[in-house]
């Protein structure tokens, strides 16, 4: 098979390759060395890290946007900026559940929550019936890259919704 032909194909199953500029070269060959030590490819590692950052990064602005008391729509040049700095220094304490394959959010769990929590990456997460919206929506910051959520059929839907970030499915019970 042709250069050519591999390309098309690794392009036709989502996956592109892309070159970007500006990568340290010390990240780069530390991130290829942990690859190798854990059987991933740089390109399912550089996903996964996207990934995290994804997740994350919702949080990060919401609260860099209270914090400067102005409600950001577009990230401006001057948010961006205060976005790498907010970087530097933790601005949202939350708790983050991650890469497993299913979570169950009782009352109980939720009550006992300090912070908010944060969600992503699993594969279905399932909210008991005993938890009302109002709990759910003051505890559950939000929930991203989830294939499946399943909720309490009462939940308001549209408020529901801007609680999931790329979410394959929602069910109600």
């Amino acid at each position: 098979m042709s250069t050519n032909e591999e390309k098309k194909g690794e392009e036709s199953e989502g996956k592109k390759i892309i070159a970007i500029r500006g990568i340290d070269e010390r990240l780069y060959k530390e991130a290829a060395r942990i690859s190798r030590e854990i059987g991933w490819t740089i390109g399912e590692l550089i996903n996964q890290s996207l990934k995290l950052f994804l997740a994350t990064f919702p949080a990060l602005t919401q609260k860099v946007a209270e914090s400067t008391e102005q409600l950001v729509v577009k990230p401006t040049k001057e948010f961006i900026e205060a976005t790498k700095e907010a970087v530097k220094r933790p601005l949202l304490d939350y708790y983050l559940i991650s890469d497993l394959e299913e979570v169950v959010l009782s009352k109980k769990d939720l009550e006992e929550l300090d912070k908010p929590l944060v969600v992503a990456s699993v594969q279905k997460v399932i909210v008991d019936r005993d938890v009302d919206f109002d709990l759910f929506d003051s505890k559950v910051l939000y929930l991203q890259f989830v294939d499946e959520v399943v909720v309490p059929s009462n939940y308001p839907k549209v408020r529901l919704y801007t609680k999931l970030k790329h979410v394959k499915k929602v069910s109600f019970t």
